[in-house]
């Protein structure tokens, strides 16, 4: 049950729910991002949990996660700079613990090459429940300005806590 994952202060870090202003940053990082990919980060964080760590002094957006319309933790980054602080732990443990709060439970899709998310994700209770393969689709636009798609495959899994 996720409302047992201890929440951590923090003092070092604001934390608090991504906003629309936070789109293009969060967009930038993200390795799949397309022409449509603006509008699905926008639409997740408007509709759905999300989380940021966010500096105290600058106001930089350092870390996210975003609770996506499929049900699954999505886009969690850690800027390389915030890296080996605890961010994603802490980013991670808390919408766990607003979902779990809301009725729903946690789950992630990762990628087979993504072994710190799945150490994470290990170490606060996720269990693998399946493997998945997702098409990623790559949108490119040619001189007569028809749009031509290139159909990429991923390997990963979807882990859930509990």
């Amino acid at each position: 049950d996720c409302r047992k994952l201890e929440i951590r202060p923090r003092t070092d870090f604001i934390i608090k729910p991504l906003t629309l202003n936070d789109v293009k940053e969060v967009d930038d990082f993200w390795p799949y991002k397309s022409a449509g990919s603006p509008y699905i980060i926008s639409r997740n964080i408007k509709y759905n949990f999300s989380m940021g760590a966010y500096h105290p002094e600058s106001g930089e957006l350092c870390a996210w996660v975003i609770h996506s319309e499929l049900g699954t933790l999505a886009l969690l980054y850690v800027k390389n700079n915030y890296r080996r602080r605890g961010l994603a732990e802490d980013l991670v443990v808390r919408i766990c613990r607003t979902l779990a709060e809301q009725g729903y439970d946690a789950s992630a899709h990762i990628e087979d090459t993504n072994e710190a998310s799945t150490r994470l994700f290990t170490k606060l209770g996720f269990r693998p429940i399946e493997y998945n393969f997702w098409f990623i689709r790559e949108d490119h636009e040619i001189a007569s300005k028809a749009s031509v798609a290139t159909v990429a495959g991923l390997y990963g899994q979807t882990m859930k806590h509990g």
